[in-house]
Order: structure tokens, then C-alpha cells, then sequence
């Protein structure tokens, strides 16, 4: 093999871990940053303070490869050991043979907190530990190396290691990463194009990226793109078990159920399964896998300590630990790969599902099948200890919302807290495919650890931990708490005593609403600190001066775009001003882009749409607000249902109203039902005028039974209560009120039953050069589901006259209507509309009342006359039309007592309208 050849073998092994850890360290310590010093610069710790970027580029563009690798291994151990210090542990460990001094680091401390913080507008959420030994990691990874193809990886790898412990997130940062990835992926050069067994590897780490910065489409994709490629599917499902102590019988749970297919190793090469003639096509997780071996995986070596993170028993008086399977064999033994696939899921929900009571529930099944991994071995795989570190975090988080859990919570904390400090197990186990698990990191779990402790009423605890992280935000929440604002205060006063910073001037702005302080930390940042802004913004935002804080806002996202949730006030400030719809339409495609499952942002984007008169794109972003919406709030799916209507989508405003009647079993909306009613009339008209004579097809009745009997499926799903907060026990951030909530903006249009101006270019809107055949099939369609809608209102709303009337009217269009049995089934309908309007004095007195007793009064007089005319007769004949002539001359009285001043023209033709109806009714009595 050539020495080129043997390098890119030797940058897999590095990429991948599979290489002697300990030893790397060794070398560094002993001759990798001696050879440095020696062959290519005597100072680098110089270089890297003075950031001289260029400069180092010169010195190893005439290296050749094994020189250059050598050089990127100072970088990849440098980044390694501070991933050791600040996230997995064994932390203050005693330097040895086998860990670097970092006094030979000559980095000089402050100085690489300063140049890591991006111009002092992006500032470290708390000061890590050894900061030197990641600028040295991003000064050598940044490197252009000529010879080597992993550097763009290790970049990546660096960047995101980098944001995770910044207190905003950075758009410089993330457009680098952007072009990395893209270079990885697009470039047929790079080294995941020349080797693509890497590419589970790439996208489990590339996920975790995604969710450090909360971009939820992109999570969304690169989640595709891991279970594409793994051929994984992941399915809840019942099961028999127990899950309290005192349980007798077992009953139905949820289980995870895992399955994998043999094209997964031909696609990825990770799993070499030892016997494919003797396997089925798909193996379920519910029987043990078969034995791998696979790329991710680490292979143990001898003497390796498999000691894990302890797992805190649950110790409740009823409740178990975990669920008790009727059957053991449930949970699967899962190889590395197959654990940060699974593992990849569980964040996955966690991150992007609403926080409610289920949620636990949701996720539970996920936690058990990962932790159940302990002791097991599968092809020498065994749960690994970042994926075990994680998912314990996650639980903890998960279980701090509940009372018989929450102590459990706690106590697993301070077990995680305390696994950093011991010297077991090994550095390179617990870093073992770190970057595609990639686990909390020491401060967040500490943080987290608080937030439960404030929870819990240990305020003092909390304080103490939050000090020490210097997590100023959260003790101003506390002292607030103490109702000891003034102590806040003075803590951020000693810190500017020290160091003056724009972080801090905001935070003491936010503790004293002294918006002078956020001036002064836009000018100590030279005019770059979003923050600044943002908090200029808010405190506008929250006297709701939202013309005022428009500016703050578009100047700080100008600064770092990548910041959602002020993407969502900027769009709600401009929709309060009633003339900024541009500004809240741009605002919110924005926001709908980097956070698609937010049903409040659809649904605002829509208000925004609507008030610029773009009633199409109103419509859309309305089907993506129901879509997406986990709450029973009926206002949203109003909205649509009324914008469907004045866009003509008869179907999905129907859909719409079935959905209101989930929620509102009376909901009642005259307005939509007469222009549905009125368009589906229409429509069987034009399509019965379109149909040849010989032409025998007709529509088809399925709602032959009464409507009003039958049970109609629900919509197509319920909309579920929901809390957008997804933070567990955290305080919030100073400044924060509830008021700072999105409402969903309700949406009132001026329905008509014409509107010309109604926008088809949607491919999903009605088509106006539909075929004959396909007209019939749509007016088919609507007249099934909406006589199915009407029989559901009628049967739970009895007093509405227009409601039966309509009913009665859509019974008409049916094929069969002039069968005596369906013009009873109308004539019924069209009596109840009757009882209605005589039951209201109002029906008598105003004009819209007497007009319907015009209309109800002449539909009934024909309806009668049907049924007379019927040979033979059904039933009483003589004893309708007697029932008829009453009730018509009770309403010809009642209208003609209500005698006034002015408008007797109108209701003069009314009175006429129904006196001639009883003519019409008496004439048949007098032959019957």
C-alpha cells in the first residue's frame, strides 16, 4: 500500500475512533506537539493567539501527507481532551504518560476565551473548562491540508462542539457548517463520496447539529435520511405487561417494535449479517437480532471496563421501575449502530413533539428498549456509554414534571453529575462515537440539575450551582422568586465591576426595565450585538409599543438571523400594526421554514395573507396550521373552514366542519352552510344541464337512510391540547412574561357566494375545465358528505329554522327525491324549519323572517302537491294537505297582524307570496 494510500486508511481509523485513543495522547504529550515545535513552527501557541490563520497555512502547504497528518492529529486530540473536560469526563484527571500537560499548550487563556466568544457579541453561556485547548483545535483544524480529506469533517465536528457552548445561536457558525456538510455531501472529492459507509455516520452526526440549533425542517430531513439509509422502521405498539406492583392482570402497553432488512447492509456496509441464506428478508426486534459487525462500532479491547452511568431506581410505593412484559424476550439486544439509530428517534420526539401528559408515555417505551441494553452483547457491541449517559439526561428531564418521579429525577442528576469525576470508566470508552450521540455537556446537565432543584423548592441549592456556572439569567429568576430583585442586581453589578460586557448590560437592563442599559450594550459591542437589540425590541414588545419594537427586532435578525422565536414576534409585532403585512408575511415564512410544526405560525401567516387579500395562500398556510396543530383549538380549524368556503374548496370546508363538530358538537355557522348549500345545488344543476339525454348515469345516493341516524365518521383527526414550552422545570429567562405567548389571530371574512377575484392557481383549488364525468363525481361527493353533515347538526340542534330548511333543500338534489318516502323525509324537514320560524316573534316582525316564512311556505306547498299527485297514494293524503293548510293560514295571520309604518311593500309581497301557497293547498283539498 502506498504512503498515501496508508494515510487515508490512517484518517478513517481517526474519523471512526478506531484507533488506539490512549496511545494519540501519549504522542501528543510526548512527541506530536515536540515535532510541531520542531519541523513545522517553534510558536504556535503564538500563532494561535494572534489567530494568524494564513500564515500557519504557509508553513504546512509544503508538507507532504504523513507530515500533514500529524499536524491534524494535534488538532483532533486537542479537541478530543476538551470534549473529555467538558463533556464525558473523567474530569481533573492527574496528568500522566497517557494525558496531555497543558501547561506545553502556550496558549495564553483569556486571550482564546476572547477570540472564541466571535467579537464579544456572542458570548460563552458558561466559561468552559481550558478554552485554549479548543482554539488550538479550531486554529489547526481550519487548516488548509492539501494532502488529507477527513479536515472538512473535523471542522464540522469542531464548529458544532463550539456553538453548543455559546449562549445564542450563531449564523456565522452556522453557515459554515451549512458549507461543510454541502461540500461532504455534494463534492464527489470528499472523503463520505469516496467512502459511502460513512454516510450513517455523517447524517447521526449531522442530526445532532441540526437540533443544537433547532432548525426543525432540517432535523426533519436528516432524520429521513438516517432511517433511509439504515432501513430501520420504528412502530409503537400494545403489548401485555404490568406497571404497578399490585397489579394482578397484565393489560396493554406500549412497546417499541424495531425492524431491520438485509438491503440495510448493502446500502450502508455497516451490518455484515454471518448468515444471510438462513435469514428472512425482515427481522423483527420482538426475537433477538443475529450477531453483527458493522463500521460504527467500536470493537472493546481486552481489559476495557464496561463500567456504564448507574441507573437510579425508581423507589415509588406503587408504581415499577420499568413495565413488566408478559413476555421477557420483548426488548431486543441492538448492536452500537442500531442503539444511535433508536437513540437518534428518542431525541428526535422529544425534540419536536408538544409538551403534554403523553409525552412521557410516548417516549417511554424508547428509554426502556435503550437501557435494557445493559449486560447485553451483541457480534462484541454493548450499550454505549454516551448513548446510556444521554438517554438517563433525557429521562430526567422527561420525569421532572412529575410528582412521583420527580425525586427520581434529581437523584439521577446528581448520579451524572457525579460519573464526570470518576476516574472510571476510561476516557476512550466514554468517548466512544461521541460526536453521533452526542450528549448534554457538563454545564447543561449541572443547569439542569438546578432547574429540578427550583422545581423542588431548593432555591438556596439552585442558587449556589447557578453561580457557579455563572448563569446570571437563571439567579435573577431566583432571587425574583425570594422576592430579592435588589440582591439580582448587585450580583450583575460585581460582574461589571470586573469585566464590562454586552451580556451583562442587557442582563441588568432586564433587572432594573432601565432601557438605557441596553443602549450601552449596543454601544460597548460596536454597534454588533443582537442581543442588544433583541432586548431593545422587547422591552417595546411587552408595553405591546409594537411599531416601536419592529425596528429593534429586523435590526438584530439583520446581525444573527438565526434566532426563531424572534422571528415569530416580529411577524406578531407587524400584524398588530394592521399596515406592516409585508413585514409579518416575510416574518413568518421565515419562521414556518425553520419551525414547520407550529400550527400558531401557519396560522398567523395566514391572517397576514389574508389581510394583503391573498386568499389562496391564506387558504394553504391554514391546511398547513391544521395540519401541524396538537391542541383541541377549534379556532384554527374554523379559519380554514371559512376560508375554504370563499375559495371554493367545498370539500375541505366540509371536512373542516365535521373536524368543529369533534370539538363543538353544536357548533353552528348559518353563514358557510347556506353558500356550501348553495354551491352544491349549483353544481348538480349545471352537471344534470351537462348530461345528454341517453345519458343514464346518475348520482349516486349513499345516504339513502336518514341522515339525521346515522353515526358519521369523525374528521380526520383531533386536534390535542398542547403546551408549546418545551423547557422542563426551567426558569425563565429575565424579562419573559406569558405574555410574550403567540395567540392564534382569528380570522373573520365577509363570505359571499360569488367572488370572482378567488385565486385557482392551487393545485388542490376546484378546476373549472373538469369533464362532465368528473363534475358528477365531485357534485356526488359533496352531496353525500354534506348530507351526512347535516344529518350530525340536525340530530343535536333542534331550533334552527335556516338549518332544516337548507337540509331540506340539499334532500331535493337527491336521485331519488321524488320517491314518496324522500318527499316525506323533506316534507318533515321542511315542517321542522316552520316550527322554528312561528316559535321566533321575531320571524314575524322583522324582513329576513318574514322572507323565510315565504320561502319555507312555498317549499312546502309544492312538497305537498308531490305527494298528492303520487299514484297510488301513500298513507293519509288528505290528512298532509289538511296539516299544510293549517299551517300556512297560522302564518299568513301572524304575518298579517305585524302591521308598521314604512316597508309594507316588502311585506305586503311576502303575505301575498303565502296566501297564494294556501290557495294552491286549498284548491288540492277541494278535489282530494
Amino acid at each position: 500500500m502506498d504512503p498515501q494510500s496508508l494515510v487515508h486508511k490512517k484518517e478513517l481509523e481517526f474519523l471512526k475512533f478506531e484507533y488506539p485513543f490512549e496511545s494519540v495522547l501519549n504522542e501528543f504529550n510526548a512527541n506530536l506537539y515536540q515535532y510541531l515545535k520542531e519541523h513545522v513552527t517553534n510558536d504556535l501557541g503564538q500563532l494561535v493567539t494572534d489567530n494568524k490563520v494564513e500564515e500557519f497555512n504557509k508553513i504546512i502547504a509544503g508538507k507532504n501527507a504523513q507530515e500533514q497528518l500529524q499536524v491534524l492529529k494535534i488538532g483532533i486530540s486537542s479537541l478530543n481532551l476538551f470534549i473529555q473536560e467538558n463533556w464525558t469526563g473523567p474530569r481533573n484527571a492527574k496528568p500522566s504518560n497517557a494525558q496531555l500537560d497543558l501547561d506545553t499548550v502556550n496558549v495564553d487563556t483569556k486571550k482564546a476565551t476572547e477570540l472564541l466568544c466571535l467579537d464579544s457579541c456572542i458570548e460563552f453561556s458558561t466559561l468552559p473548562r481550558h478554552p485554549k485547548l479548543l482554539l488550538l483545535a479550531k486554529f489547526v483544524l481550519s487548516a488548509n491540508y492539501t494532502h488529507l480529506l477527513s479536515p472538512p469533517w473535523w471542522r464540522l465536528r469542531m464548529l458544532h462542539i463550539h456553538q453548543s457552548l455559546l449562549d445564542e445561536n450563531s449564523s456565522l457558525l452556522y453557515n459554515q457548517i451549512e458549507s461543510l456538510s454541502q461540500h461532504l455531501v455534494q463534492d464527489p472529492t470528499s472523503i463520505l463520496s469516496l467512502h459511502t459507509e460513512l454516510k450513517l455516520n455523517f447524517w447521526l452526526e449531522l442530526f445532532h447539529v441540526y437540533l443544537t440549533y433547532g432548525v426543525i425542517s432540517k432535523i426533519q430531513s436528516v432524520m429521513r435520511e438516517i432511517n433511509t439509509l439504515a432501513d430501520l422502521t420504528m412502530t409503537l405498539k400494545g403489548a401485555l405487561g404490568k406497571r404497578t406492583k399490585w397489579q394482578e392482570k397484565n393489560i396493554a402497553q406500549l412497546l417499541l417494535d424495531i425492524k431491520f432488512t438485509e438491503s440495510n447492509s448493502e446500502k450502508t456496509n455497516i451490518d455484515t449479517v454471518s448468515n444471510k441464506n438462513e435469514q428472512e428478508n425482515t427481522t423483527s426486534s420482538s426475537v433477538e437480532l443475529s450477531n453483527t459487525t458493522e463500521n460504527l462500532q467500536h470493537n472493546p479491547r481486552e481489559g476495557a471496563t464496561t463500567t456504564l452511568p448507574h441507573n437510579v431506581k425508581l423507589d415509588d410505593d406503587t408504581r415499577l421501575d420499568t413495565i413488566a412484559y408478559e413476555d421477557a424476550a420483548r426488548i431486543p439486544s441492538l448492536s452500537s449502530s442500531q442503539q444511535l439509530i433508536v437513540y437518534a428517534n428518542l431525541v428526535y420526539i422529544y425534540r419536536t413533539s408538544p409538551k403534554d401528559g403523553l409525552k412521557l408515555e410516548e417516549l417511554r417505551p424508547y428509554i426502556d428498549v435503550l437501557l435494557g441494553q445493559d449486560g447485553q452483547d451483541v457480534g462484541g457491541a454493548r450499550l454505549l456509554w454516551g448513548v446510556r449517559y444521554g438517554v438517563l439526561f433525557l429521562r430526567s428531564k422527561l420525569e421532572s414534571d412529575h410528582r412521583r418521579t420527580v425525586e427520581r429525577s434529581m437523584m439521577q442528576l446528581e448520579e451524572l453529575r457525579g460519573s464526570l469525576t470518576k476516574e472510571v470508566p476510561e476516557s476512550e470508552m466514554r468517548l466512544e462515537l461521541f460526536f453521533m450521540s452526542c450528549i448534554p455537556s457538563a454545564n447543561t446537565m449541572e443547569s439542569t440539575l438546578a432547574n429540578v432543584l427550583v422545581s423542588l423548592g431548593d432555591i438556596k441549592s439552585a442558587l449556589t450551582i447557578y453561580e457557579s456556572l455563572h448563569h446570571w439569567e437563571e439567579m435573577i429568576c431566583c432571587y425574583n422568586l425570594l422576592q430579592l430583585r435588589h440582591l439580582s442586581v448587585e450580583v450583575i453589578r460585581e460582574q461589571l465591576a470586573v469585566k464590562e460586557t454586552p451580556k451583562l448590560y442587557c442582563l441588568l437592563g432586564d433587572a432594573t426595565d432601565e432601557v438605557e442599559h441596553y443602549h450601552t450594550a449596543w454601544k460597548l459591542s460596536g454597534e454588533r450585538s443582537a442581543r442588544a437589540m433583541k432586548s431593545l425590541g422587547m422591552f417595546h414588545y411587552k408595553k405591546k409599543e409594537y411599531p416601536e419594537s419592529i425596528p429593534y427586532f429586523q435590526r438584530s435578525l439583520e446581525i444573527n438571523s438565526i434566532q426563531i422565536d424572534l422571528w415569530n414576534r416580529l411577524g406578531y409585532a407587524a400584524l398588530q400594526c394592521g399596515d406592516k403585512m409585508d413585514v409579518a408575511c416575510s416574518a413568518y415564512n421565515r419562521y414556518v421554514s425553520l419551525e414547520p410544526d407550529d400550527f400558531q405560525g401557519w396560522n398567523n401567516l395566514a391572517r397576514a395573507y389574508l389581510d394583503r387579500g391573498e386568499k389562496q395562500r391564506t387558504y394553504n398556510a391554514l391546511v398547513e396550521a391544521v395540519r401541524t396543530s396538537n391542541m383541541d383549538n377549534w379556532k384554527v380549524i374554523e379559519n380554514l373552514m371559512r376560508v375554504a368556503v370563499d375559495t371554493k374548496h367545498f370539500e375541505c370546508a366540509l371536512r373542516s366542519y365535521s373536524q368543529l363538530l369533534d370539538i363543538k358538537p353544536k357548533h353552528y355557522d348559518g353563514q358557510v352552510l347556506t353558500i356550501l348549500v348553495s354551491a352544491i345545488l349549483d353544481m348538480i344543476s349545471s352537471t344534470n344541464e351537462q348530461t345528454a339525454p341517453n345519458d343514464q348515469t346518475q348520482l349516486q345516493d349513499s345516504a339513502d337512510n336518514d341522515a339525521s341516524s346515522e353515526n358519521p365518521a369523525k374528521g380526520d383527526q383531533h386536534v390535542q391540547e398542547s403546551d408549546q414550552n418545551t423547557d422542563t422545570s426551567v426558569p425563565k429567562n429575565a424579562g419573559e412574561t406569558e405574555d410574550d405567548l403567540i395567540n392564534v389571530q382569528d380570522i373573520d371574512l365577509n363570505l359571499s357566494e360569488e367572488d370572482e377575484s378567488t385565486e385557482q392557481s392551487d393545485p388542490r383549488a376546484p378546476k373549472r375545465d373538469q369533464t362532465p364525468a368528473q363534475s358528477r363525481h365531485l357534485a356526488k361527493s359533496l352531496l353525500t358528505n354534506a348530507l351526512r353533515l347535516f344529518g350530525r347538526l340536525t340530530s343535536v340542534i333542534l331550533n334552527e329554522s335556516e338549518l332544516w330548511y337548507l337540509y331540506a333543500q340539499l334532500n331535493q338534489a337527491r336521485d331519488n327525491a321524488a320517491d314518496a318516502l324522500e318527499l316525506r323525509k323533506t316534507l318533515k324537514y321542511v315542517t321542522h324549519a316552520h316550527a322554528c320560524l312561528m316559535r321566533d316573534e321575531r320571524s314575524v316582525k322583522e324582513i329576513e323572517g318574514r322572507r323565510r316564512i315565504g320561502e319555507v311556505c312555498a317549499l312546502w306547498s309544492g312538497l305537498v302537491g308531490e305527494l298528492a299527485g303520487i299514484s297510488p297514494p301513500l298513507g293519509d293524503r288528505r290528512g298532509l294537505l289538511v296539516t299544510a293548510r293549517m299551517s300556512l293560514r297560522s302564518s299568513l295571520v301572524g304575518m298579517e297582524r305585524q302591521t308598521q309604518v314604512g316597508g309594507e311593500g316588502e311585506r305586503d309581497e311576502e303575505v301575498e307570496r303565502v296566501r297564494e301557497c294556501l290557495g294552491k293547498v286549498e284548491a288540492m283539498l277541494s278535489v282530494s
